[in-house]
């Protein structure tokens, strides 16, 4: 294969990466969508619909021109009027007129038919209208109107019309709608109606009405009513001062994504796979960030694009986007930046997107002490936030920040009706006109720059730290491509230096470990070579070295041969993505292998042919079993045309149908590449190996065929009766093979005994050449990771060989109370406080609120001294508060509303335009526009028309302009220069027939309402026989309570409840991580309570919640700063509440989930129905949520919203009200409550009996069938059976069925296990053996049939059964304490009474007391399962259930505790499952082999009486001499009995039938294949004769009796499930 140039390689591999990625994002297609597109548009939806919150809109010069209706239209009728209204009450006062002169009035109007279905009442008191119209706070009631008389006698009437005061405020200026204005809808039709009954005015009398809206001119800036200046909408302030920091939600996605994704890869050794195939850094950190960016672009694209057409709308929309992917980029890159530095994925999401939303937050603390008030910012004069050294240093480091300060600045700029730019903003004309300074941070120049440079650093700093901290370099030299060597090792080093400590990482590493010392090591082309040593040996960290993924030693030197550079790794654990299929894995890994080379044309298919995996080509490796995983990550080691392919354990945790599969696929593979294989396995090596290399103490000790090995380092071969019941077995040993033949024949001569010789094996060649001469340590095991030690050889080979067990003399467990539980639980926890992990979660989780707190405490003092709901009640009905207060008063029911008046310049602005003129001719025709439009006649701008500069009636008169025809009148109108007409308009032919035209803008509607008296007088003196009376309207707006709620009051708030959120939420990761690890399973099954461990951890987690609940209470509510709030003692007692809640919904989720996660949403209506819609959100939201019972209890103590005091902010009743704190409190509790339930539903079995009763009701179509129905009728049956079964049993399976959904699981199981008996449970994957282990523990229930241990049901009793009970999980289910912490621990719970003296004894009795200091997590895999082990035993359990309890140690480590287990098996029962058989045959007095039912059952030697077939014979073959002579010879003399004859690299191997009878025989014959005579020259053995005294073609060889592993795949393949093995 030819090299391209290294960046190709770099394209190439980037490109299968990204393809890989989008894979993977493909499979979780759901979450990855909704993170990085639905979440990133939702809320940018809800920020730009937020846009008009708390605001009028204010008015856009730049909308579309003004509008008239194109015809006029009748007055609305006022039934028409209410009914199209949200209110139905019509209230008339008296006011003291009297009853005589306005009763008729009001009368004449209540009586009408078209009224009779409205609400219409009559009062004589103004003061009633507080009542009768009370006003919410924000001016809504449900009064249509009220009409306040006045005057009323003969010659005038004056009147009020008051409206809600909210119409006060819903003008928009720029609006185009004429047919929904005030006075269209209310005013006029009302109007009439009174103003009819007063001139007692014919119907058809009525006036008709043409309204306009908008203005005809845009191009003047015109100031509001009242002098503001124009601005945007006040969200855009709210943004640019206290939102902007949450716009960081857009992008936090892809934060967590990538953190969980980088350290997942690594977490898993993925990224660690990859580098040692020669994918380097740099295609996997470009890749990353091209997918990311890919993926999570159209959500930034969509998000930008919204905010520029809906809330930026004058900044660019190219410019936007150009920053938001700048953006997006930059906190990508140093995402993945913060990734590099962790190893667990769980932790790196959950920091990494606390650190960034932090960063974010980071920028309000400027925001917060400089703020302006919420009047600065309705006014449009916020103070201008002043670029400092801090902002330009913090923008330059962190992305979150720089991405705040943008949007924070874009909204202040929008804010002001300006655009951010890249140039440093230049004021516009209105700024300058009104003296406000612009709006930015930086300039926008500086946020390119910013990205930019952040993006190059991050980069840098990323690819550093995965070089620095991850990255391995292997250098290695060619080999000519014509040698037979593969690959050479010459002084091959590697040393570890103990770690620095955490705190201080400026200090040395500690002291140095050699794992492995100038190892030299040759491996052949083709070959098998296996590396065989004790735990710690170093024959894992060579096998890493020459593989690549950990770094050599200076002065190393590799070798490799030119022909086969192209490397496959196989790692001890898989290493998959678990959503890919078998094929894309193939196809990725083959593609990811060969981009350094131009031919790429090795087949993949062939790949997975040899891997047997073409029926599963197609499926997700999630899916496969354990057997089918390792024959993956096989396919993945070969693919690529790998020549040279390291495999670490390749059937670790396997059991024997899938080992086999395993070793025939290396078998089948060999002759195309050459394997280096690590394993603890020795059959494994004897069976496979082509070369041994047995590695101790970092060194070469010994090397060659396993044959050879076994004959010069083997030791003795034994020759030995099988004993007799009664009679001991008789023994002797002989030095040779040919001496152990002779003496087998000559005691044949003399006894008619069964013989037996036992050839030395690989085991006593490995404890042999690692003996104690060497040992470093005097106590057995494996030890501390990276820890060398060994036990001598007198105790290793015959550790086994101790017949009597011994009694350690340990306490007897009980049960103990919940309250000694829970004290010990509690001490566990606050040991595991005191590592680092555990202080640094609930450091933060104690930090962050403190922080907030103490920002809090600089700022709250500022805020003004709440408005209680007395106070409002003063300020409405008395026009009174308490002395010393800031508050306004307000002057009674209804207010005045100050209109604008009709401004005049001479004679080119008139004030109305009348028409035709004869109609509004003469002096009664002045007098009455003297009277009813005189008074608002302005010579200049003016507060109101009272003070109007002397308009004299010349003036007045003069103002007026007539018209001949409405077309003219109407081009007048829209035609009008400057900021639009504001007169009043009337064309009246006739007095009957007049038409009104009108403005649609509220502020101006008074005036119209005396254009429309005019309009009516004229009328009545025009029907009236004499001089009508002269009505005059009026128009005023409800007082209603303002409270004086500071702007900051909500932020504050939500701050608060986030923080909380965020301190509470950290307490998922413990509960979550116990969970996972099994570690809370295995305290059930030592007696803990569910209900003691979720009480201890609730007091545990509820003293941080208390002391963060008094710190911000102290700090931000209590002593002086009381009087902010309303019963601010009720805020810690709802922090308190709500930290239990959050705590308790915690747990529930860590029985679920595996990551931890929390989100938070909020919403509120428009302002007419926000106490309604609030009220209606805590209803239901506020049962599910503790978050938004905080937050309602935040907003009620600060009276956000205006909550407080109710609707109408009259609201007196006590704080525990149900509509305050009380509902806050019920809904803690009944959340509180209902957690609890849910806990103890879950943990006392709810769920099996839900899944029995109610999911799975049926039972699998075939149970008639299979389950013999004599013995099994039903559940009670097979309990009554139990029930007599024989006292002497400790365990006892009665007829035991489990079933899920329609398969079975067990099927109809029964055994026995007496005391000092060792059953072992073997069989294959899915054949039930954990099933029936968690059935015995309790774990699950069985579906038919009984358990009992001791005479105590495990179904009915299980709590007392499992104190019987003694666990080995498979897992090392243990917390990271030292081993004497745990240890101490369990025996706790198990109620020991001398718990130091107990663990003292297991300790020894497993020899592990030199490590009771050690955390467990320094300890090597072995003395893991040894602490179990110990763990298992304490409280002296009548049983111990052992689950693969040599799982991951080495050959001596596990005779060792094998020997600690004989040990103490006395007086108790052992149930054994594993995968290894020479551990069942080292432990078992007897054996079980199941495949779903029983399918074998009995001791080792009946078992292997009645399965057991074929003796193995392994030999070497001479040099020189052919393997044809060879197998020649051996056919000659054997005949047909010669089954599955092999002859590899001079290795051969063939199987006899086993036939103890011609032992004797087969012996001799092989030791004349060797040149050796024993008795005679001629042997017949079932072939012919054969003269064979000077010929020797073997040199040594070994003979296998059947073993254990041959009974089980006989028992397999009887039974059909041997998988073609």
């Amino acid at each position: 294969m030819a090299n391209p140039p290294r960046w190709q390689r770099i394209y190439n591999q980037t490109l299968i990466l990204m393809y890989k990625n989008f894979l993977l994002f493909y499979g979780a297609l759901l979450s990855t969508t909704v993170r990085a597109v639905v979440f990133p548009i939702v809320f940018t939806v809800i920020m730009c619909v937020l846009k008009n919150i708390n605001a009028a809109a204010p008015y856009d010069l730049s909308s579309d021109r003004g509008v008239i209706a194109p015809e006029p239209t009748p007055i609305q009728d006022l039934d028409v009027a209410i009914k199209s209204s949200s209110s139905n009450r019509l209230v008339f006062v008296r006011n003291g007129v009297s009853n005589d002169l306005v009763n008729p009035i009001i009368n004449g109007i209540m009586q009408k038919p078209t009224l009779q279905e409205f609400d219409i009442q009559a009062t004589d008191d103004a003061n009633d209208l507080f009542d009768l119209c009370p006003q919410s706070l924000w001016g809504t009631s449900n009064c249509f109107a009220a009409v306040i008389f006045s005057a009323f006698n003969e010659t005038n009437v004056e009147y009020s019309i008051a409206l809600d005061g909210q119409l006060q405020s819903g003008s928009d200026y720029s609006s185009t709608d004429y047919q929904h204005s005030l006075l269209s809808t209310r005013i006029l039709p009302l109007q009439w109606e009174i103003d009819s009954q007063i001139g007692n005015l014919p119907p058809s009398s009525k006036p008709s009405e043409n309204p306009w809206a908008g203005y005809f001119y845009t191009d003047i800036v015109q100031p509001t009513n009242d002098g503001e200046p124009p601005h945007g909408p006040v969200w855009l302030a709210l943004i640019g001062m206290f939102i902007a920091p949450f716009f960081i939600l857009i992008h936090l996605g892809v934060a967590y994504h990538l953190g969980v994704f980088v350290a997942r890869e690594r977490e898993t050794s993925i990224s660690q796979l990859m580098n040692a195939q020669m994918v380097t850094d740099t295609p996997r950190i470009i890749s990353n960030v091209l997918s990311f960016l890919a993926l999570y672009f159209p959500g930034m694209l969509v998000s930008s694009i919204l905010l520029t057409q809906l809330l930026f709308i004058k900044t660019s929309d190219i410019l936007f986007l150009f920053l938001t992917l700048l953006a997006g980029v930059s906190i990508i890159i140093s995402s993945h930046f913060l990734a590099s530095f962790f190893g667990k994925s769980q932790l790196a999401g959950l920091y990494i997107s606390t650190f960034v939303f932090a960063l974010a937050l980071v920028s309000l603390a400027a925001t917060l002490l400089s703020s302006s008030p919420y009047s600065e910012i309705i006014s449009g004069s916020i103070s201008k936030p002043t670029t400092n050294i801090q902002v330009l240093v913090l923008s330059l480091l962190f992305p979150p920040y720089t991405w705040a300060t943008l949007i924070g600045d874009v909204a202040n700029r929008e804010f002001e009706l300006s655009a951010l730019t890249l140039s440093s903003v230049t004021p516009t004309l209105e700024e300058l006109q009104l003296g406000i300074p612009p709006q930015e941070a930086l300039k926008g120049y500086f946020y390119i720059v910013f990205f930019i440079a952040q993006i190059i650093f991050y980069s840098a700093a990323t690819y550093f730290i995965e070089r620095r901290l991850w990255g391995v370099k292997r250098p290695f030299d060619f080999i000519p491509e014509s040698s037979d060597v593969a690959l050479r090792c010459t002084r091959l080093s590697k040393t570890y230096y103990g770690n620095r400590p955490w705190y201080w990482p400026f200090v040395r590493k500690g002291a140095p470990n050699l794992a492995v010392q100038n190892l030299d090591l040759e491996v052949k082309k083709g070959s098998v070579t296996f590396l065989l040593g004790p735990n710690g040996g170093g024959k894992t960290t060579a096998l890493k070295c020459v593989s690549g993924m950990t770094a050599m030693d200076p002065g190393s030197r590799l070798e490799i041969n030119e022909a086969g550079t192209v490397f496959g790794i196989c790692p001890q654990h898989n290493v998959f993505w678990e959503d890919l299929t078998v094929e894309q894995h193939i196809k990725i890994w083959k593609k990811l292998k060969t981009a350094a080379f131009q031919d790429t044309s090795t087949s993949e298919d062939d790949v997975l042919e040899e891997c047997d995996l073409e029926e599963k080509a197609n499926a997700k490796a999630k899916t496969l079993s354990g057997g089918q995983k390792r024959k993956l990550q096989l396919a993945i080691c070969f693919t690529g045309g790998s020549s040279v392919c390291c495999v670490d354990e390749a059937s670790s945790g396997l059991d024997p149908l899938s080992r086999r599969n395993i070793w025939n696929i290396i078998q089948k593979g060999h002759s195309r590449r050459t394997v280096l294989v690590t394993t603890h396995f020795l059959d494994e090596a004897d069976v496979l190996a082509d070369h041994i290399a047995i590695i101790y103490k970092g060194k070469l000790v010994c090397e060659g065929p396993s044959t050879s090995l076994k004959s010069r380092y083997g030791g003795n071969y034994v020759v030995r009766s099988e004993p007799t019941e009664g009679d001991d077995a008789i023994v002797w040993t002989a030095s040779t093979s040919l001496d152990a033949t002779r003496k087998l024949i000559e005691l044949e001569g003399l006894t008619n005994e069964n013989l037996r010789v036992i050839f030395p094996t690989l085991e006593n060649v490995f404890l042999n050449v690692t003996d104690s001469s060497t040992r470093v340590h005097e106590n057995l095991g494996d030890g501390a990771v990276g820890e060398e030690e060994d036990a001598g050889i007198d105790e290793k080979a015959f550790a086994l060989e101790v017949g009597n067990a011994r009694d350690i003399d340990l306490d007897v467990g009980h049960s103990i109370g919940i309250v000694r539980q829970v004290i010990t639980l509690f001490r566990k926890r606050y040991t595991l406080l005191l590592q680092r992990a555990g202080w640094i979660s609930y450091g933060i989780n104690l930090i962050i609120p403190v922080i907030i707190g103490a920002v809090l405490a600089h700022y709250v003092p500022r805020l003004p001294t709440l408005q209680t709901c007395q106070d409002n009640v003063n300020i409405l009905r008395t026009q009174s508060i308490q002395q010393g207060s800031d508050l306004a008063s307000l002057a009674s029911s209804y207010s005045q509303y100050i209109t604008s008046g009709i401004v005049i310049s001479g004679q080119s602005t008139p004030a109305a335009l009348l028409g035709p003129p004869s109609a509004f001719s003469g002096p009664f025709q002045d007098d009455l526009y003297l009277t009813e439009i005189g008074p608002y006649i302005m010579t200049g701008y003016s507060d109101s028309p009272q003070s109007q500069s002397g308009s004299s009636t010349t003036q007045i008169l003069d103002s007026r302009q007539f018209f001949n025809d409405t077309s003219s009148m109407i081009a007048e109108i829209t035609n009008s220069s400057n900021y639009g007409f504001y007169g009043i308009s009337i064309w009246a032919p006739t007095p009957v027939t007049a038409v009104i035209f009108h403005d649609s803008e509220s502020y101006i509607s008074e005036v119209h309402m005396h254009s429309f008296s005019l309009i009516t007088n004229r009328i009545a003196n025009a029907t009236s026989t004499g001089r009508a009376r002269v009505s005059s309207a009026h128009l005023r707006f409800f007082a209603h309570v303002e409270s004086n709620v500071s702007f900051w009051s909500m932020p504050i708030a939500i701050i608060l409840v986030l923080a909380f959120i965020a301190a509470a939420s950290i307490a998922v990761i413990y509960p979550s991580f116990e969970r996972i690890n099994n570690v809370r399973a295995l305290h059930y099954c030592n007696g803990v309570s569910p209900f003691a461990l979720w009480v201890a951890y609730l007091l545990f987690d509820m003293q941080l919640i208390i002391i963060q609940s008094f710190i911000i209470w102290g700090v931000a509510f209590a002593g002086p700063l009381e009087r902010l709030y309303y019963a601010p003692g009720n805020i810690l007692v709802v922090l308190i509440l709500f930290g239990m809640a959050t705590y308790l919904g915690t747990y529930f989720l860590s029985l679920f989930i595996k990551k931890a996660a929390f989100a938070i949403a909020a919403a509120f209506g428009n302002v007419a129905t926000r106490h309604q819609t609030y009220s209606l959100l805590q209803d239901f939201v506020g049962l599910t949520s503790p978050a938004a019972n905080l937050a309602r209890a935040l907003f009620l103590s600060m009276n956000v919203f205006g909550v407080l005091c109710g609707e109408f902010g009259n609201d007196e009743s006590k704080p525990m009200a149900y509509h305050r704190f009380g509902s806050v409190y019920t809904n803690l509790l009944v959340q509180i409550a209902f957690l609890i339930t849910m806990l103890v539903l879950y943990e006392y079995g709810s769920a099996d009996w839900f899944r029995r009763h109610v999911t799975h009701r049926g039972v699998p179509a075939r149970l008639h069938y299979l389950v013999d129905s004599g013995q099994m009728q039903d559940e009670k049956h097979a309990r009554a059976a139990a029930a007599v079964a024989d006292p002497t049993k400790i365990l006892s399976v009665s007829h035991v069925t489990k079933f899920f959904g329609r398969n079975f699981a067990a099927l109809n199981i029964s055994f026995d296990i007496a005391s000092n008996e060792t059953l072992a449970l073997l069989g294959g994957n899915g054949a039930g053996k954990t099933t029936m282990i968690n059935l015995i523990r309790g774990e699950l229930k069985p579906n038919f049939g009984n358990i009992t241990v001791d005479g105590i049901s495990v179904l009915r009793q299980p709590h007392k059964a499992k104190t019987h009970m003694g666990v080995c999980p498979q897992d090392d289910a243990v917390d990271n304490l030292t081993v004497r912490q745990t240890l101490s621990f369990y025996a706790s719970v198990k109620g020991l009474k001398n718990v130091p003296g107990n663990v003292d004894k297991v300790l020894h009795a497993l020899n592990i007391t030199t490590y009771e200091h050690l955390l467990v997590k320094a300890l090597s895999g072995g003395t893991k399962r040894k602490l179990s082990v110990a763990i298992a035993l304490l409280g002296n359990p009548r049983i111990l259930l052992l689950d693969e309890p040599s799982t991951g140690q080495d050959a001596g480590a596990k005779r060792v505790l094998w020997r600690a287990l004989q040990e103490i098996s006395s007086d108790r029962a052992i149930l054994l499952t594993t995968h290894s058989m020479e551990e069942a045959e080292a432990l078992a007095t007897n054996v079980a082999i199941m495949g779903t039912k029983m399918l074998a059952t009995g001791t080792l030697n009946s078992l292997q009486e009645e399965y057991g077939s074929l003796y193995t014979i392994r030999a070497v073959r001479v040099p020189g001499i052919t393997r044809e002579e060879v197998e020649s010879l051996v056919r000659e003399i054997f005949g047909e009995q010669v089954l599955n004859y092999e002859d590899r690299h001079r290795q051969v191997s063939f199987n006899l039938p086993h036939d103890k009878a011609a032992l004797g025989r087969i012996l001799k014959a092989l030791e004349l294949l060797r040149g050796h005579t024993v008795e005679e020259q001629v042997v017949r053995t079932g072939g012919r004769s054969s003269n064979l005294s000077d010929i020797k073609v073997l040199e040594d060889y070994t003979l296998t009796p059947p073993t254990l592993e041959e009974v089980f795949m006989q028992v397999a393949r009887e039974a059909g499930s041997a998988e073609g093995v």
